[in-house]
């Protein structure tokens, strides 16, 4: 058996019909015009025991929601809502009493009322393609046929050298130097040139060659 609808009467002595606390609604008027933002009021819900009170923030008709928030909050802290503010979120299906504690302040309205931010098209665009690009850099910097241990080298290495790239499943760092499976200090080697010379000179190509065996045995150590 369905509850049937509840009056109740504000301060103002005005009679005001609310849900049957069964999940329909007995009233066509919208949420909005029942409950107006920054007005105060106190609910008896159907699924709690204890009234909930406090300043509506705002409706949604879509989920039939009422957002409260509570009655002492100054105007200067209902316009800056933070995640640390006690926020309620009733469903007004589930109201089987409402008592009006409160109009809404015309400095209270005055103050929640700011522009909304202008949304740029260009700036969202130009956001998603610098998000797709850094996206499609990681993958690429991903190789799917290594082991575990190969691609935590490849890491390592692209974090001190900044331009490292796969070839087949063997790393290549500054197009100078290879390190081969499985990755080890003794894998690694200077590479050649179309010509069979080496791409840096003798001194040059032996430094990098010991810095990028330095890496690869700190991360097998690690």
């Amino acid at each position: 058996m369905s509850k049937s609808a509840t009056t109740t009467t504000n301060n103002n002595g005005k009679t005001n019909k609310v849900g049957t606390g069964d999940g329909n609604s007995k009233s066509d008027e919208p949420i909005y015009s029942r409950y107006p933002v920054l007005s105060s009021w106190e609910f008896v819900l159907s699924n709690t025991k204890d009234p909930v009170s406090g300043m509506v923030y705002c409706t949604d008709e879509a989920s039939q929601t009422i957002i409260l928030i509570p009655s002492a909050l100054s105007a200067q802290q209902q316009s800056s809502l933070t995640l640390t503010t006690e926020v309620r979120i009733l469903n007004a299906n589930c109201i089987v009493k409402s008592t009006k504690l409160g109009d809404p302040n015309p400095s209270d309205v005055e103050s929640m009322s700011f522009p909304v931010t202008p949304i740029h098209k260009k700036a969202l665009e130009d956001r998603e393609r610098r998000a797709i690009r850094q996206a499609e850099e990681v993958f690429r910097h991903i190789n799917a046929k290594v082991t575990p241990e190969g691609q935590d080298v490849f890491d390592r290495l692209l974090k001190a050298c900044g331009e490292v790239s796969w070839k087949d499943e063997s790393i290549i760092v500054l197009n100078q130097i290879q390190v081969d499976p499985p990755y080890g200090p003794d894998n690694c080697k200077i590479l050649a040139a179309s010509n069979g010379k080496q791409l840096l000179g003798s001194g040059s190509a032996q430094e990098g060659l010991d810095r990028v065996r330095k890496i690869v045995s700190d991360s097998r150590k690690g």
